[in-house]
Order: C-alpha cells, then sequence, then structure tokens
C-alpha cells in the first residue's frame, strides 16, 4: 500500500494550479458566483469544512484528483482489491480510469475526505458516469479544458463551458469516446453511459421547455 508521505509529497508537489484556476471558472460560472471558496481554500492551508461551498468542494477534488496518476498499476490493483466496496467496476474497466477511482478511495481511507460529493467528483474525472452532479461535471471539464491542453476545439469547449455546462459535457463526452474508438481502444462504458444519461436529459428539459 502506498505510505502517506509519499501520497502526501504527490498532492503537495503535483498540485496542478491551472486546473484549479479552470475548475474555478467553471465553478464560478455554473454556481453564478465568484470563486472566493477557492481563493480562500489555497491561502489557508487546510481542507474545507463540512459545509464548505460548492467552490471550496472543486478546489479539494481539484487538489485530489490525480493524486493516484503516478503510482503503477500494480499499486493500482491492490488498491481497488482492497476495496471493492468503492472501486466501481475495478480491473474490469480499461486501465486509464483507475487513477481516479485510486485517488477517491485513498482520500476517503487515507485522507479523511469525507464529503461524498467530492469523492465521486475524483472517481469519475475520466470517464464521466450515469446522474453526474454537477460537481462532477465541473471536474470532468476543468480537467478536460486545462490550460495545458490543445487538441483541436479545446478553445470552443473553454467558452462553452463556461455557458451550458450540459451542452459542454455532451461535446467533451463525445469528444472523449470519438478519439478513445479511433484508437481502436476499449471504451468505459461508464463514459458511454453518462453521454446517453446526459442526452436523454437534455432532450427532456427541451421538450419541457
Amino acid at each position: 500500500m502506498i505510505q502517506n508521505r509519499r501520497a502526501y509529497q504527490l498532492i503537495h508537489c503535483r498540485t496542478r494550479s491551472r486546473l484549479l484556476a479552470g475548475a474555478a471558472a467553471v465553478c464560478g460560472a455554473a454556481c453564478g458566483h465568484a470563486d472566493l471558496g477557492l481563493y480562500h481554500l489555497l491561502h489557508r492551508g487546510g481542507a474545507p469544512l463540512p459545509d464548505s461551498t460548492q467552490a471550496d468542494r472543486a478546489a479539494l477534488a481539484a487538489l485530489l484528483h490525480d493524486s493516484a496518476k503516478e503510482i503503477s498499476k500494480d499499486e493500482m490493483r491492490e488498491i481497488l482489491r482492497a476495496y471493492p466496496q468503492y472501486a466501481e467496476g475495478g480491473e474490469e474497466r480499461p486501465a486509464p480510469v483507475w487513477h481516479g477511482v485510486c485517488a477517491s478511495i485513498l482520500a476517503r481511507t487515507e485522507w479523511g475526505v469525507t464529503d461524498e460529493a467530492v469523492l465521486s467528483a475524483i472517481a469519475c474525472h475520466t470517464a464521466g458516469k450515469p446522474g453526474m452532479t454537477q460537481l462532477d461535471k465541473i471536474l470532468y471539464l476543468a480537467d478536460m479544458t486545462s490550460a495545458e491542453r490543445d487538441w483541436p476545439g479545446v478553445e470552443k469547449l473553454r467558452k462553452l463551458e463556461l455557458k451550458d455546462l450540459d451542452a459542454a459535457m455532451l461535446a467533451a463526452l463525445k469528444q472523449t469516446n470519438d478519439f478513445v474508438l479511433s484508437q481502436g481502444k476499449p471504451l468505459d462504458p461508464m463514459s458511454k453511459a453518462a453521454y446517453e444519461d446526459i442526452l436523454a436529459h437534455s432532450a427532456q428539459n427541451g421538450e419541457n421547455a
């Protein structure tokens, strides 16, 4: 199992400030307020309280989302097998999604994170899932459109995510799913289900408008 010291170093040395900024921007647009919660989290040196704002939650999820990315596949398998109740399909899913699930498990079991909204966002930030919350979508999009991304169409998605979260999610999931399939790699079933779920809800909302 990963040593706590190593986990601490991964979290604090590999923090992606550009993703944090992206999460703050998307969160501010989605929630309709300035990202003061994010500012306070980054400057007070502690984790947010259980009643923290959505911006605090987005910041904590952004800080931890890739904290398991640098560990080996063998270590990830060990984590998934040790906590099957949190593994969300575990080893049966494509390996690129393991690090998010493992990061969520470590946050829950070793680092004292109890906010289910934060844990959910960390776990599904790579593939999505049906029934995504606003926070799930914020982290997914902030990760996909962080400042270092330069894939064709990313600038368009950056603008869309600040206007319409669900439309941006549909575009992002389609982009990701199409890319995975074009590479001849297995598509995570959660990613396909996430797209279909948001598409169905968008159609329903359109009918009710």
